[in-house]
C-alpha cells in the first residue's frame, strides 16, 4: 500500500476507536495537555487561528477561548467521524467563534494569507508528500503569522510494554480479517498510527532536521522546546485498557481468544509491575516559527 492511500485509511481507524481511546486515557488529562499547548503558544486575543489535524476539537476549543469573540478558529481534519465529534464538543463548550471542516492538511482549501496562527497538536506530519503540511501552513499564514506545533520524540520509557502487547496479539490475529482490518494492517505497516517515519518531519522527531526544514521553507524566529509527557500506569489492567481500544483485531476474535490474550499479556507484563506500577514517558518537541513579515 502506498503512503498516500494509507493516510486515507488511518482516519477511519481514529474515528472508529476514538471514544474508547479517550475514555481509557482520560478526557480531562488529555484536555489539560491541549490547554497547556495553547497557553504556551501565546496567541493574542482577536487572532484568526487554523488548527490542522484538529481531531475531536480540543485544541481548537481551547484556542477559541483564548482569542475571544473578536477572534476566529477553524479546525480541520480528514477524519469525518472526528469532525462530527468536534462539532458536538464545540456546542457543549458554548464557544461560538469556531468552525470545523473535513479537509486534508496537505491540501488546505483556503486562500494564501488567511490566518494569523496555525496550530497542530501531533498531526502536521500526517501528510503526503512529506512536509506538505508545513508548506501549506506557510502558504495560508499572513506575513508575520506563526506556526506552532508539537511532535513526538523518543519514547524514553515504557515503549517496550506496547511492543510486548503487540507481539502477543500477533498470535491471535484472525486468519480471515474483515476488509477494513486487512486494509488497516497494510496502512499501519507503512504509516504507523497515521504518521510515517521518513521525510523532514519524521517521528521520532529530529530537532535539528525539523529546524532546518522550517528555515528552508522561509520561516524565521525559530524556537524549539523539549518536554515530556508522563503517564502513570498503576496496574496491568490499566495498561490493557489503554492498549485495547487501539486494536481492531480484538473486536474480530472470539471471547475465548480475548480471555487467553489477556492472561498471556498479564503473565508477560508482571515483571514490569512488580514494584506497584509503570510509567510511560514520551519526549515531546514543541516548535514555533514565524512567517517573514517582509516580501
Amino acid at each position: 500500500m502506498h503512503i498516500s492511500e494509507a493516510l486515507t485509511v488511518t482516519p477511519e481507524w481514529y474515528g472508529t476507536t476514538w471514544d474508547a481511546r479517550t475514555k481509557a486515557y482520560g478526557d480531562g488529562a488529555w484536555r489539560a495537555v491541549q490547554r497547556g499547548f495553547v497557553t504556551r503558544a501565546g496567541i493574542p486575543p482577536g487572532s484568526t487561528v487554523l488548527d490542522v489535524g484538529t481531531g475531536t476539537g480540543g485544541t481548537a476549543i481551547e484556542a477559541a477561548r483564548v482569542v475571544g469573540p473578536s477572534g476566529r478558529v477553524t479546525g480541520i481534519d480528514n477524519a469525518a467521524a472526528l469532525i462530527e465529534i468536534a462539532r458536538d464538543e464545540a456546542q457543549r463548550s458554548a464557544v461560538g467563534n469556531m468552525l470545523f471542516e473535513v479537509m486534508d492538511l496537505g491540501d488546505l482549501q483556503f486562500p494564501a494569507d488567511s490566518f494569523d496562527w496555525v496550530l497542530s497538536h501531533f498531526a502536521i506530519n500526517g501528510s503526503f508528500p512529506p512536509g506538505i503540511g508545513a508548506r501549506e501552513a506557510y502558504r495560508v499564514l499572513r506575513s508575520g503569522g506563526v506556526l506552532t506545533f508539537v511532535m513526538f520524540g523518543i519514547t524514553a520509557r515504557g515503549g517496550e510494554l506496547f511492543q510486548i502487547l503487540d507481539t502477543i496479539l500477533a498470535r491471535y490475529r484472525p486468519a480471515q480479517p474483515s476488509d477494513f482490518l486487512a486494509r488497516l494492517q497494510q496502512a499501519l505497516a507503512v504509516a504507523p498510527h497515521g504518521f510515517f517515519p521518513y521525510g523532514p518531519l519524521a517521528e521520532p522527531a529530529d530537532l535539528r532536521q525539523v529546524m532546518r526544514f522550517l528555515a528552508a521553507l522561509g520561516f524565521e524566529d525559530l524556537h524549539a522546546e523539549v518536554r515530556h509527557i508522563k503517564t502513570d500506569i498503576p496496574s496491568i489492567e490499566s495498561l490493557l485498557a489503554l492498549f485495547a481500544p487501539r486494536r481492531i483485531e480484538l473486536r474480530e476474535i472470539g471471547p475465548a481468544d480475548v480471555a487467553s490474550y489477556h492472561r498471556a499479556a498479564a503473565a508477560a507484563l508482571a515483571p514490569f509491575f512488580a514494584d506497584g506500577g509503570a510509567v510511560l514517558d514520551n519526549e515531546v518537541m514543541c516548535f514555533s516559527a514565524r512567517k517573514s513579515s517582509t516580501p
